[in-house]
């Protein structure tokens, strides 16, 4: 029932017309910058905390530099549960580890003058800032005869990163596409559906559909950009306000169908069944298949990398210029180019190792999936994974925390 009150005017007929034509990405800015000043009005003044009773536990960074020890950063999980304690067990080094999840995590590592662990094995994107920066030191490859088994394409693709792989040699690569539970899938959208597109998570009507058994996106504002610009057919690369609002609007049409943003947790929800969608690395939707079977859980999680194209990644082995010990870092790449061991971790991890032999001891599961292990022919729709610059890269940021935000999220399924 319409409030008695309330009239329409030409003047707020004109206002409405006149606000419906601003950009979204201009409406955006404007609300952060109004509710920043409305913080800085109100908020009261900070009143430092007492000094702690006892000192804090040491981080990574704190700990002593011993000859037999060594400090690795790791991208998530990537080289699985038992390669570096077989390495210790070999080497008699003892090895800490601090693990990060997303470029944005680097990014304040490095930022906090954090790197200085005696090997990284990082997400490749964030190798040209790196080197920008002067973290990494020049590779001794005359002491990685290894190096020479490692696959020729996936060494030419990692030059994006860091041309004539001085700096750093790709270990392993995989895709960004979706993770998905086939049955709660063809039970909501019919038992023909054909999971090969985007559209899965971008297309209002299946995301609703979806919505009830959970859907899940990666965290990381450097993967969902891309994914959405490809989608638009729009360059994957574009840091324009233009194609930004529209990647922005994509992911505002189906915003409240989306019950979690996070990347750490993905591969148990998957395997859980708390979730039955995601946008996911290919080996997290492998590690969540064998987990659910592990379980006795009846769900059938499959991977799709979709037509329209999709995120090329590639982990990345490098030495600080701070490393302590860079022989120990060596020792470690030496070790993790071992056919052997590079296949141990694949067959764990779901991530393909650029070593060329270690297909020699790949399960068959992933080495003969398509989706897992695409060959040259397939990835010509894939896109590298690539930070924007500095202005673009804020840009995306500012708009996908508006996006993500929990407040706009809608409750997990139970």
């Amino acid at each position: 029932m319409t409030d008695p009150e309330v009239r329409s005017t030409p003047e707020s007929v004109t206002l409405v017309r006149r606000l419906r034509s601003i950009p979204l990405a201009a409406i955006l800015s404007a609300a952060l910058v109004l509710a920043w000043i409305g913080y800085l009005v109100v908020a009261p003044v900070s009143v430092p905390p007492p000094p702690l009773q006892s000192p804090p536990a040491p981080t990574v960074d704190a700990l002593p530099q011993l000859p037999d020890q060594m400090r690795v950063l790791l991208w998530r999980d990537v080289l699985g549960p038992d390669a570096l304690t077989a390495f210790q067990a070999e080497s008699d080094l003892e090895v800490t580890v601090e693990r990060y999840n997303t470029f944005q995590d680097l990014l304040a590592i490095m930022d906090g003058d954090r790197l200085t662990h005696d090997l990284v094995l990082a997400s490749g994107v964030g190798v040209p800032t790196m080197i920008e920066r002067k973290l990494l030191q020049l590779l001794p490859i005359d002491q990685l005869p290894r190096a020479s088994g490692l696959d020729p394409t996936v060494l030419k693709r990692a030059e994006i990163y860091d041309s004539g792989n001085a700096y750093s040699l790709p270990f392993f690569w995989g895709t960004v596409g979706l993770a998905f539970d086939r049955a709660k899938v063809a039970e909501r959208l019919g038992p023909d559906v054909v999971v090969d597109s985007w559209s899965l998570l971008f297309d209002p009507v299946m995301a609703r559909a979806l919505s009830d058994c959970g859907i899940q996106v990666v965290d990381a504002p450097g993967g969902v950009f891309p994914i959405a610009l490809t989608h638009l057919k729009l360059p994957h690369d574009s840091a324009a306000v233009e194609d930004t609002d529209a990647a922005v609007r994509l992911w505002e049409s189906v915003r409240s169908s989306i019950a979690k943003f996070s990347t750490s947790d993905v591969v148990e929800n998957l395997a859980r069944g708390d979730v039955c969608v995601a946008m996911a690395a290919s080996g997290d939707a492998y590690q969540a298949a064998v987990k659910a079977r592990a379980s006795g859980a009846t769900h059938d999680i499959v991977y799709a990398v979709p037509s329209e194209g999709t995120v090329l990644w590639h982990v990345v082995a490098a030495i600080p210029t701070m490393a302590a010990h860079p022989e120990h870092a060596v020792r470690l790449m030496d070790y993790l180019m071992r056919p052997e061991v590079a296949a141990r971790i694949t067959n764990a991890t779901g991530f393909i190792s650029a070593v060329q032999d270690a297909g020699l001891y790949i399960k068959p599961e992933i080495k003969n999936d398509p989706a897992l292990n695409p060959g040259v022919d397939n990835l010509a729709n894939a896109v590298p994974e690539m930070a924007p610059g500095p202005a673009g890269a804020e840009l995306r940021q500012k708009f996908w925390r508006l996006i993500n935000t929990s407040s706009q999220q809608t409750p997990a399924p139970n």
